[in-house]
């Protein structure tokens, strides 16, 4: 996968608090001692849970807007000499994040473009 200037990762922090209490063994007083715990997750594909997802800003836009399957653009034809027009498919279902990247061929004849190449990010 190409990735673009201008590509985004998004990541969610997750904060946890405990709190302990001890006697003083000298007088009737509590003592509270709190531990707060920060994790930060970045978020992951299906197809690479181990490996943080980063997509342009318009593929976690589609993810939040629409429901189904929704193809992104992230290289079009000509776009800075390319001879190849890539897309990302997203979707999200039941917390997870699927990523099918795309890549077609630019006929310059007119002709329907090819699919060249498929991957699940």
């Amino acid at each position: 996968m190409r990735i673009r200037w201008g590509a985004v990762l998004c990541l969610i922090a997750g904060i946890s608090s405990t709190t302990a209490h001890s006697d003083d063994a000298a007088g009737p007083y509590v003592r509270e001692q709190r531990t707060v715990e920060v994790r930060l997750h970045a978020l992951a594909s299906v197809a690479r849970p181990d490996t943080p997802l980063i997509m342009p800003l318009g593929a976690w836009q589609a993810l939040l807007r629409d429901r189904g399957p929704s193809a992104v653009a992230t290289w079009r034809c000509g776009d800075h000499g390319s001879e190849t027009r890539t897309e990302l498919v997203v979707s999200a279902s039941d917390g997870a994040i699927a990523v099918k990247s795309r890549e077609f061929s630019c006929p310059s004849d007119g002709s329907v473009e090819q699919l060249i190449r498929e991957s699940d990010e």
